[in-house]
């Protein structure tokens, strides 16, 4: 009797392991947050290597946003479009010539998901009557923002660098493959910065040549070595044999990714229709994992040092150039959700920067919003920031930059 009750487990786990197995291989194929061994070597197609070596690739910053280029954007709203002009930056539709400030930093400082007389730098540029250039670069910490900026010919006329990040930034920093940090971003390599003996070394971006996206194999190691996320994340994610195992291992967020992956499949099949709300809740999971990840590096000195390096560093280095460095914390819509119920550690950790920096940490100012909606664009991701959002940070820059840098 009791070898039948065996028999009758083993057969239900099987069972159990087969269907884990089948769910993961089909969902995967749409969902890149699901990671199998396969994933560990991602690079398969030519026509995507081609594609990223043409538009995006960038051997000293990992990817950059090319001169003399434009683009369509779709959101769950609307489609719009952005120009790069010919000196490498998004220009707005204002007239203004004399440039005050220079923006460097991530996708809320190139402003995704609005046309380009809708960011908050053209708004920012008709309330100083000065020229504001953008340099921003979707997913960019500030460590290639700032490298960024190296590389840039800034206007003599410029007194300002602004430099623009949401509160992930920490992360991002701390990445050197983001495929280890952002499962399927299999093409983010990127520069990044260490800290030895208190001193800031930099490492340069893997594909310091376009040639070594197929030598990626036999340089795993190095590439393991100098990214945090390898071991505390991706290796941890990963499923393999027994996979149900690995399911229960994150038990939370395996369930809700597969509950609304199923949710979304279905209504396809029965309701002849797509519905993107469970598929983006599914990506939604990985965000709040991810972001409350964020949270707890900003208390640990083994992270936050390198930030405050990174920045000691380049004040200096833009204080020689006769220019201000003015930070722009700028809360995903997910952060300003978690700061209504609760202070987030980044926000005291940025109280304590403003003693030796100009700084302005715009998350306090959404919280009071009523209607925090409309200030963010409805993508899949973290929410980036509508047109009336861009527009609100606009007025607080201007209020800031007149009392604080008192322009």
């Amino acid at each position: 009797m009791e070898y039948r009750y065996l028999y009758i487990i083993f057969i239900f786990l099987v069972i159990l392991e087969f269907f884990i197995f089948i769910l993961v291989s089909f969902f995967k194929k749409k969902f890149q947050w699901l990671i199998t061994k396969k994933d560990e070597f991602p690079f398969k197609k030519q026509d995507e290597i081609d594609y990223f070596l043409k538009n995006s690739f960038s051997k000293d910053l990992g990817w950059d946003r090319k001169a003399n280029t434009k683009g369509v954007e779709l959101s769950d709203e609307s489609k719009t479009n952005f120009k790069i002009n010919k000196q490498g930056y998004r220009k707005s539709n204002n007239k203004y010539t004399e440039n005050l400030i220079t923006v460097f930093g991530d996708s809320y400082a190139f402003c995704r998901y609005v046309n380009d007389d809708s960011t908050w730098e053209h708004y920012l540029e008709r309330k100083i009557k000065k020229e504001v250039r953008n340099y921003g670069v979707g997913n960019y910490g500030i460590d290639q923002a700032l490298l960024k900026f190296d590389k840039t010919k800034i206007n003599k006329k410029c007194k300002i660098i602004f430099l623009v990040f949401v509160p992930e930034t920490i992360s991002r920093i701390h990445s050197y493959w983001k495929h280890y940090s952002e499962f399927g971003n299999k093409f983010g390599f990127k520069p990044m910065f260490k800290l030895k003996k208190k001193n800031l070394i930099k490492i340069d971006n893997f594909l310091s040549r376009y040639q070594k996206i197929y030598e990626i194999r036999k340089n795993i190691k190095e590439i393991k070595k100098n990214d945090l996320f390898y071991k505390t994340k991706f290796q941890k994610r990963i499923f393999r044999f027994p996979y149900s195992i690995c399911y229960l291992k994150n038990f939370q967020i395996n369930n809700s990714i597969f509950f609304n992956l199923a949710l979304f499949y279905l209504s396809k099949i029965f309701l002849s229709e797509k519905n993107n709300k469970f598929f983006n809740r599914a990506i939604l999971t990985i965000i709040k994992r991810n972001i409350l990840d964020t949270y707890k590096m900003y208390t640990k000195a083994e992270y936050t040092n390198l930030f405050l390096e990174i920045i000691k560093n380049y004040d200096k280095k833009i204080k020689r150039k006769k220019k201000k460095l003015v930070l722009i914390v700028i809360p995903q819509k997910i952060d300003v959700l978690n700061a209504k119920k609760q202070r987030l550690s980044y926000e005291s950790f940025f109280e304590e920067l403003k003693s030796e920096y100009s700084l302005l940490d715009l998350t306090m100012n959404f919280v009071r919003k009523k209607n925090i909606n409309e200030m963010y664009v409805k993508d899949k991701y973290a929410g980036h920031l509508s047109k009336k959002g861009n527009n609100f940070i606009a007025s607080k820059i201007a209020k800031f930059l007149k009392k604080e840098v008192r322009i």
